[in-house]
């Protein structure tokens, strides 16, 4: 791992690269736990050992408690691998409608071989390509944060609802 400031969670402002997964999923969590407001994560299969832990789960429902306005959403290509490595993520999605929500990708974005976790559009994690374990992760870095947000809205403004999760399509 390369950076250039403290080693805390809490302190941390510099940009990581990062080139383990085991790592990558610690400042995943590390990422989930500074959410205040908002959590965008896009990828094609969603990865259980990030979001299907127990850590996980208990952050994100806590997250989605603290606030009413709150809201978190995973936009997913895969949906059946995403559903069967994700248990946790979807009774997650389903107890807290209004605020964890899934869904499909529109058929137009599919292809790309990306993730990334983006929270409160300051701070980041990016895997460039899914079949490498090269990570960039930011606890600071508004403008960059900003552009996967704003990419991750536009795909999910043509995403579809998965009915496994919201058999009603709300």
């Amino acid at each position: 791992m390369e950076h250039n400031a403290g080693s805390s969670a809490s302190e941390r402002t510099d940009r990581l690269h990062v080139q383990s997964r085991e790592e990558a999923r610690t400042l995943a969590g590390d990422l989930l736990e500074r959410a205040r407001r908002k959590i965008l994560v896009f990828a094609p299969a969603l990865y259980g050992d990030f979001f299907n832990t127990a850590h996980a789960a208990g952050t994100l429902a806590s997250f989605a408690a603290a606030h009413r306005n709150n809201i978190a959403r995973f936009l997913v290509e895969d949906v059946d691998y995403s559903l069967h490595h994700n248990s946790r993520v979807v009774e997650l999605c389903r107890r807290f409608t209004d605020f964890i929500r899934m869904r499909r990708l529109n058929e137009d974005d599919t292809g790309l071989q990306e993730m990334f976790l983006v929270v409160d559009d300051t701070a980041y994690l990016h895997q460039t390509h899914v079949d490498k374990y090269d990570y960039r992760v930011a606890f600071s870095a508004p403008r960059e944060a900003r552009q996967l947000a704003r990419r991750h809205e536009r795909m999910w403004e043509r995403s579809l609802v998965i009915p496994a999760i919201h058999p009603l399509g709300l």
